[in-house]
């Protein structure tokens, strides 16, 4: 069994706190693949906290990587894991 994030959506405000381009939320799918065949998953979202003008990457430069990082630095990922492995649980 194998686990995936994939981002669906993101919501942004153009400025915010005079940061142009944030990124305040962030919608996802945590899905179980087996053999590259979802067979459950679940969707949700995160509200990214308020950013720093220290660390602040603008929407126009923010990377894929990094919106999995912020979202996986959010959730917990084995609480995902456990959910979906009792959906497939139920399933039998």
């Amino acid at each position: 069994m194998e686990y995936r994030l994939r981002i669906n959506y993101t919501d942004s405000i153009d400025d915010y706190n005079g940061l142009e381009g944030v990124i305040r939320l962030i919608g996802w799918n945590y899905a179980a693949v087996d053999n590259g065949v979802v067979v459950a998953d679940i969707e949700g979202e995160v509200e990214i906290p308020e950013p720093s003008s220290e660390s602040f990457t603008p929407f126009d430069d923010v990377k894929l990587p990094q919106l999995e990082s912020w979202v996986l630095s959010i959730i917990n990922e084995q609480q995902l894991k456990n959910k979906l492995n009792g959906k497939l649980q139920m399933g039998d």
